[in-house]
């Protein structure tokens, strides 16, 4: 009977272990390769459209759509400000929220719908 008590005692430990390390990874999702992005051909870079819809302002003229694994073919590269405002990633929260919300279907929405549209 003591051996019982002190498996469970191991059990319980390695459980509150694991889950207090599952809290403190962090999970993100990134960007799908068919997500459309805008690319500049002058400055080799690519542009989220929330971008500009972030900014309110119109998507210049001299940009032309196409998907994120397009744009990476062709090395461009994300620009610096959608890069610092995560733009080109999903952050889902901490390993434990992400998997949990996997299994019981309640995962939070994506950024990005399954055409590659976003989804804001």
């Amino acid at each position: 009977m003591k051996k019982i008590g002190t498996l469970a005692s191991y059990v319980a430990v390695a459980l509150f272990v694991a889950i207090g390390v599952t809290q403190c990874i962090e999970v993100s999702q990134t960007m799908p390769d068919n997500a459309v992005v805008f690319a500049d051909d002058e400055l080799k870079l690519y542009h989220s459209p929330m971008h500009f819809r972030d900014d309110k302002v119109d998507v210049p003229p001299n940009l032309r759509t196409t998907t994120a694994v397009e744009a990476r073919s062709q090395e461009y590269k994300g620009d610096p400000t959608c890069r610092n405002r995560e733009y080109f990633s999903h952050q889902r929260g901490s390993l434990l929220k992400a998997t949990l919300s996997d299994w019981t279907g309640l995962a939070s929405q994506s950024r990005w719908n399954e055409d590659g549209s976003w989804n804001w």
